[in-house]
């Protein structure tokens, strides 16, 4: 079978938070990094190393364990972000989006939008870029999910789907643990903050982190 093409790699909300779900105690456990010498918990790497990769299909990406969901949304998240706050960024998403409608999305069941992450949505043998691009082509909006330490802005795989998806013309949003930024009088400082960081975004100044995303989803399971 040939692998799913990236316009239909997309994952509801609701298998999102099965996953959270399902690895609950590992993924909201603090453990020691001896590294930062601090106590963090599991971020999207690790729970890649762990869990997805191990999960999947040889040489597919996990999405591809599921049955086909059309893309809505390309999400651009920072690896290093802990996976249990990246969906409680996508459920405050949705939440607003059920609230106000999203253009061309609004469907008769709850929450039904298709989310494409790079982390869930690509396989070991494939091309990061060219995953994303394809999926980007055929999305109806960009969002960025925000993660409270600012490493998004930091990241140059980050910053080249924006650029991908600003080439596209696609709609962006961001949104994070607090809300959809933007939107409401309770996010106006912090949505300014993030404005901020990213009109002062340089990407000479960014994290290359293309050779380790390459690196990590080429690694054996």
């Amino acid at each position: 079978v040939d692998p799913r093409s990236a316009s239909m790699r997309g994952l509801r909300l609701e298998q999102l938070e099965e996953l959270l779900r399902g690895h609950g105690e590992y993924l909201q456990e603090p453990a020691f990094d001896e590294e930062l010498q601090c106590h963090r918990r599991p971020s999207c790497w690790d729970f890649y190393a762990k869990v997805l990769k191990p999960a999947s299909i040889p040489g597919r990406s996990f999405v591809e364990l599921y049955l086909p969901q059309e893309v809505h949304l390309v999400v651009s998240h920072s690896w290093l972000e802990a996976f249990e706050d990246l969906v409680l960024s996508l459920q405050r998403h949705a939440s607003h989006g059920a609230r106000e409608g999203l253009e061309k999305m609004i469907q008769p069941t709850p929450c039904p939008w298709g989310y494409w992450l790079s982390l869930l949505s690509t396989g070991p043998a494939e091309v990061p870029e060219g995953q994303m691009a394809a999926a980007m082509e055929t999305a109806q909006q960009f969002l960025i999910a925000w993660d409270d330490a600012g490493r998004w802005s930091t990241r140059l795989w980050c910053l080249y789907e924006l650029l991908t998806a600003t080439k596209c013309e696609k709609p962006i949003s961001v949104t994070c643990r607090s809300g959809v930024l933007g939107h409401g009088p309770a996010l106006a400082e912090q949505s300014r903050r993030v404005a901020r960081r990213l009109i002062s975004s340089d990407p000479r100044c960014a994290v290359d982190d293309l050779k380790a995303l390459r690196e990590t989803l080429g690694e054996a399971g």
